[in-house]
């Protein structure tokens, strides 16, 4: 709880100074009480650091429980006031009537969830002799070199927990030599926990070159994509299919990867190495965690103490959190300024695989309320820097086709799941009838939904006493 509340603390203080130094506060005659809220809010906000402190050490900690969820609805309370007030200033100017929304700078086509499609390209960080050899391996199984020439199928399923690297190891297999030479037909499908089969045929049919037309029912589309793989040769990869191996990293390649991530050069990488090493075998080996460590590492300075200051952080043992969120994941998060970790949080609402345009989740933070303006800087210019932090601390990760530009990316399931656990009482994606405990809910701020037959529950589901929804999505569904 008090992970959430820091933020929030945080936001409300800015959204505070923003009043005063507008000087909309002095405008609505209530300067000397905002101000005294906002000393409030910097004691508040010392209070929730202590009392974090002491919940992460001690899984059964409770005795404050009652006074945060009372903090946290004073707060969302005190949010809501606070934008009534900067919107009571904006309806004063009547310029406001003739605004209109200027999409001229808009990249083409808007984040949208895509089924999830096609990603072969190669992490431009993969290392490891494992990931090598295991490439060789599973690419000799597929494709014997017995000369025998024999067509066989063969299924393979490369299994272990999030973070392990399958999807890079399969996207070796995919790009390698003999398997492009050997297969004139390759596809590339990604399943998640809730997915469309006949979308999926569809992308197969369209990885194959084929086209499905108007066909719309899965039987028509299975004839289509038979007719145009029969006789052919055919490779087939499909990615995070859920409860579906490969070896954790060895302590050299783990080193490598988390010196890659954190840009160190010569000499730190001989300097570092003993304490990077301790790192490397406290995330487990898994690269996910190395990587998002090494991302952290990169915003500190290049010291043994720094290094040796991540290493010691208590943050490591955080007792209330489910397993897989412990450790590197909840400490990447941990180190995130408050505002960031708004933004942060900000990917709960999207579903698995969606792709995140810069410019519009720039300006969806912007009207958030997540970025304060600082100095010359245009509150649209520091929610880009702040886009780009995320990416340095491989929090997102660019698409494989716009490395280049970094316009779009992604976020890493494993970190999806750990935002919606952190906020799992504020906000919500996908069917708001299905989540357990739906009284912890009355306070719920953001809603996400994902198909029609979401859309529809919304109404009737949404008691009279849940009227703080600030942000609804209706994502993928057609306006028709």
């Amino acid at each position: 709880m008090a992970m959430i509340l820091s933020a929030l603390v945080s936001a409300c203080a800015s959204k505070l100074a923003g009043l005063i130094a507008d000087r909309i506060a002095a405008g609505l005659g209530v300067e000397d009480d905002v101000r005294t809220m906002q000393r409030r809010m910097e004691r508040v906000s010392g209070v929730l650091a202590d009392t974090e402190r002491r919940r992460r050490m001690h899984e059964h900690e409770t005795a404050a429980g009652a006074w945060l969820d009372e903090l946290r609805d004073f707060l969302y309370d005190a949010d809501d006031v606070l934008d009534l007030c900067r919107f009571e200033e904006i309806c004063k100017d009547r310029l406001f009537l003739s605004l209109a929304v200027d999409d001229s700078k808009a990249e083409d086509g808007g984040g949208r969830v895509r089924t999830r499609t096609s990603t072969p390209l190669l992490d431009t960080n993969v290392v490891g002799k494992e990931m090598k050899s295991a490439t060789e391996a599973l690419v000799e199984t597929i494709m014997p070199d017995d000369g025998r020439g024999e067509v066989v199928t063969v299924s393979i399923a490369v299994v272990g927990m999030g973070g392990i690297g399958k999807t890079t190891l399969a996207q070796r297999v995919f790009n390698s030599r003999r398997i492009t030479g050997g297969f004139p037909l390759r596809a590339w499908l990604c399943i998640s926990r809730e997915y469309s089969e006949t979308d999926t045929v569809k992308e197969a049919i369209r990885c194959c070159g084929g086209d499905y037309g108007c066909a719309e029912t899965l039987a028509e589309l299975e004839l289509i994509l038979r007719s145009t793989i029969s006789g052919k040769r055919f490779f087939l990869v499909l990615d995070d299919v859920w409860e579906a191996g490969v070896k954790h990293l060895s302590a050299d390649s783990g080193w490598e990867l988390l010196h890659r991530t954190a840009c160190l050069d010569g000499k730190e990488i001989q300097s570092l190495r003993c304490v990077g090493m301790a790192i490397v075998t406290k995330c487990g080996f898994l690269p996910l965690t190395i990587k998002v460590i090494g991302g952290l590492l990169m915003t500190k300075r290049r010291s043994r103490s720094e290094w040796e200051r991540v290493l010691g952080s208590d943050a490591w043992s955080m007792a209330e959190l489910p397993d897989e969120f412990k450790g590197a994941i909840f400490l990447s998060y941990e180190d995130l300024p408050p505002l960031l970790k708004q933004c942060f949080l900000y990917f709960s609402l999207f579903p698995a695989d969606f792709v995140y345009y810069r410019w519009h989740l720039c300006r969806q933070w912007v009207a958030e309320g997540f970025i304060a303006a600082s100095g010359e800087c245009t509150v649209e210019e520091i929610a880009e820097d702040y886009y780009y932090e995320l990416i340095t601390r491989s929090i997102l990760q660019p698409h494989p086709s716009y490395l280049a530009d970094q316009s779009r990316c992604t976020v890493h399931d494993v970190l999806r799941f750990f935002a919606q656990h952190l906020s799992r009482r504020e906000s919500v994606c996908g069917d708001l009838q299905a989540v357990p405990g739906s009284s912890a809910l009355v306070k719920l701020r953001r809603l996400s939904l994902v198909n029609l037959a979401e859309a529809m529950v919304p109404c009737n589901a949404m008691s009279d006493d849940r009227k703080c929804l600030r942000t609804l999505f209706l994502i993928g569904i057609p306006k028709s």
